[in-house]
């Protein structure tokens, strides 16, 4: 349960950067807590992973990119999504392989070794267990810099990766609807500039804050031409309280609209019903017209 979120925005004409940001709450079990540790790994120097969902399978999908970036550097942000996808593979089939194989004294080699040994129908439910059977709950945003421009990806179970530069935002984690549904609303654009950039991620991240399980911790960073950064704690809690003072006033006005809607509709309804009791009757105007005959 988290909420990670990631924006491609205008630093100056013709420059573009990536600003984001993400929770902290770590759910094991019934508990919920904010550990100081970020849920943002840096694969190179412009371009990082926001991970969300299940933690250990993170720490291993994420300690495996790294060594493979160790061996080979990413030179696209795309190659590193493909890198993160390639590793979020692999565990999920260690996954599946130790629920299904493992107790029946197989690997995967062995599995497919001994095929022509087993019944067919056995095969066949041991190879659609290990391709259905396993779900690992995580997903993660990687975004980044590369020679082609700012990009992001989301990769999800089991393995897909999105590209998601025409939206140019992206959201995940149990908040995640709830803080890309504000980017809609704003009709965001990369043309957008960084400061009002900043101020909608900090206010997703805050709208996202009503499903539960997400911390009210925020950490920011952004992703420019020389590279990934974080926003300090000060820079953060400033846009918080410009995002507190718009919810005040925002809330303020909504009030004085529901007063007016009020005003309106019971205005409109004495109006209607005083018209009701001023119609003659249906009797009396028959009877009028017979008077008259």
């Amino acid at each position: 349960m988290t909420v990670c979120i990631a924006a491609i925005c205008s630093w100056l004409p013709g420059h573009l950067m990536i600003v984001g940001a993400s929770d902290r709450m770590l759910t094991a079990g019934d508990i919920q807590f904010e550990p100081p540790q970020q849920k943002i790994w840096q694969f190179n120097q412009k371009t990082v992973a926001l991970v969300a969902g299940d933690m250990p399978a993170q720490n291993a999908i994420c300690s495996a990119a790294h060594a493979r970036f160790a061996l080979k550097p990413a030179g696209t942000v795309e190659e590193a999504a493909s890198v993160y996808a390639d590793a979020f593979t692999a565990f999920r089939r260690k996954r599946a392989e130790t629920k299904y194989l493992v107790p029946c004294g197989l690997d995967a080699n062995s599995f497919i070794d001994r095929q022509l040994d087993m019944r067919p129908e056995v095969v066949a439910d041991l190879t659609y267990n290990l391709q259905n059977g396993v779900q690992v709950e995580a997903e993660a945003i990687v975004a980044g810099i590369d020679s082609t421009g700012p990009h992001i990806f989301v990769v999800r179970d089991p393995g897909d990766v999105y590209r998601m530069d025409a939206v140019s935002f992206a959201a995940i984690g149990s908040g995640g609807r709830n803080a890309e549904m504000q980017f809609m609303l704003s009709h965001y654009t990369r043309q957008v500039m960084h400061h009002k950039a900043l101020l909608l991620t900090l206010t997703a991240k805050k709208r996202a804050e009503v499903s539960p399980g997400i911390g009210k911790h925020t950490d920011m960073f952004f992703i420019g031409d020389q590279g990934y950064s974080t926003i300090s704690t000060e820079i953060v809690g400033k846009l918080a309280e410009i995002h507190q003072n718009l919810e005040a006033r925002t809330t303020e006005i909504i009030r004085s609209a529901d007063g007016e809607a009020e005003d309106f509709v019971n205005d409109f309804l004495r109006k209607a019903q005083a018209q009701q009791v001023e119609r003659p009757k249906p009797s009396e105007e028959n009877s009028d017209h017979d008077d008259g005959g």
